[in-house]
């Protein structure tokens, strides 16, 4: 289970009143598991026997910014991954995309509404995450406005190495 990292077994799968042999996403079932462990919102289920999400603070992904302000280095966000919240910062504005000639400009100050880019983010807690080309719900995230609740952007997160796909179940 991550993030805590602990190990158990999964005794019973229902599905309103119906016991169930197995689940997959989007199937929203009632686990149990064979210890007493305390699962929220967000965390998220892994067999043991496979590849394991990432789990770090320090995050690339490609952008598309939805608002009318700008995205700046500094920035602070709210940013969901699946289901889980954290308060992330800009690390870094790596590049924009031009969207004409698909070049990639370095060195760019800001992000503008329906611009592309690839930005570094830094976030409060760790997100267990793959990478967006092998799972789109664990490897992309919004990013919300904490005064406005507002939906300004959204993201696909980049990993160096591309893991084969594999099963996370996000609680």
């Amino acid at each position: 289970m991550l993030p805590s990292g602990q190990e158990s077994v999964v005794t019973h799968i229902t599905q309103a009143i119906e016991e169930l042999t197995e689940a997959n996403p989007p199937q929203s079932v009632t686990i149990q598991l064979a210890d007493d462990i305390d699962i929220s919102r967000g965390d998220i289920l892994v067999k043991n026997d496979e590849p394991q999400p990432h789990q770090e603070q320090d995050l690339t992904l490609d952008v598309c910014w939805f608002n009318e302000y700008p995205l700046h280095p500094r920035a602070k966000y709210i940013v969901r991954q699946t289901t889980k919240e954290s308060l992330g910062i800009v690390r870094s504005i790596n590049y924009r995309q031009n969207i004409n000639t698909l070049e990639k400009e370095p060195g760019v100050a800001e992000i503008k509404m329906n611009d592309i880019a690839e930005i570094t983010i830094h976030t409060a807690q760790p997100l267990a995450f793959d990478d967006y080309r092998l799972n789109r719900i664990t490897g992309s995230v919004i990013f919300i406005d904490p005064d406005t609740n507002e939906t300004i952007g959204a993201g696909m997160i980049k990993t160096e190495t591309i893991w084969n796909k594999h099963n996370s179940y996000v609680i």
